[in-house]
């Protein structure tokens, strides 16, 4: 008999997946196609809901999801989830090594979509300069949380405990900020199970090589481990609907002559006009310009 289950990893069509009776098996695609499922570089996740057929260990079928994180592959020109069925999304940023890009943070918050988007600066116990502080107080003031921690002098982590308790958050950040630190402090046993699995299906390195979920030992919260990367595409978006991701533009919507306005060359925007009284950030704004018409461009193209 068929039984339902959760993606904790996968990898070359190998996913291991814990039925709700809390057994683990690992299950294939078979034929790596699912039917009913809409075109996606990705259409098994870590968190997936599935039902899988336990004798034969196939992956039947895929269950409706509650919310995804997808990003633009450029190779393959589609739209990639990277996971989905989350409560939040921990953005990990560093305010020193590597320096903080504000621009990353931007399309975290756009890949996200519609799930809350908290960001945690890492290595607060090193130097950061005043810029990226600085751009870190703007995004806490637009509504984002914001937090720091440090795994070195363990400031912070009691705080981040309390933000991710009851919920099931995915970590997700650039290469070098600690993401994995974080994961391990917080899990400790994640590290011996990431580098199992990259042990024997990818051999790489006790490096994140792919997406996993794990579970705290007093099952009190969640964490979905992602390999870090350099640079996010944001996945296909209508070019009208992006400034509905940045709370200081979406509270003009309604407020501009045309309607949609992409808040670019248009006259009478109100966006343009608050962006001249100071009361948006003009460098936020300015990389809104950058991303809004690359997705444009994107458009044209096909």
């Amino acid at each position: 008999m068929n039984q339902e289950g959760t993606v904790l990893w996968g990898i070359n069509n190998i996913y291991q997946v814990e039925g709700d009776d809390a057994s683990l098996r690992q299950c294939r695609i078979k034929g790596k196609i699912l039917k009913d499922v809409e075109e996606d570089q990705s259409p098994i996740t870590p968190a997936d809901r599935v039902v899988f057929d336990p004798r034969g260990e196939l992956i039947i079928a895929r269950l409706p999801r509650t919310n995804s994180f997808r990003r633009y592959h450029l190779k393959r020109r589609t739209n990639q989830t990277v996971f989905a069925n989350v409560d939040q999304v921990l953005c990990i940023v560093s305010a020193g090594e590597p320096p903080l890009k504000p621009g990353f943070i931007d399309r975290v918050i756009l890949c996200a979509g519609d799930i809350p988007v908290v960001i945690v600066c890492n290595k607060t116990d090193l130097p950061g300069s005043d810029e990226a502080l600085e751009q870190l107080k703007l995004y806490e003031a637009l509504g984002f949380p914001v937090t720091g921690v440090s795994v070195f002098s363990r400031n912070g982590l009691d705080g981040l405990k309390e933000m991710i308790t009851g919920k099931r958050s995915a970590c997700f950040g650039q290469s070098g900020v600690g993401k994995s630190t974080i994961i391990n402090e917080l899990i400790p046993e994640a590290n011996q199970r990431t580098g199992e699995v990259s042990r024997r299906y990818s051999k790489g390195r006790h490096t994140t090589t792919c997406s996993a979920l794990f579970r705290s030992g007093d099952v009190s919260f969640e964490l979905l481990d992602t390999p870090g990367v350099r640079e996010v595409e944001i996945p296909d978006l209508i070019p009208h609907e992006i400034s509905r991701y940045y709370p200081e533009m979406a509270q003009f919507d309604g407020h501009c002559r045309f309607s949609p306005c992409l808040h670019l060359h248009e006259p009478d925007c109100a966006v343009k006009s608050a962006l001249s009284r100071g009361a948006i950030d003009f460098s936020r704004y300015e990389r809104y310009r950058t991303i809004t018409a690359h997705q444009m461009e994107r458009s044209e193209r096909r």
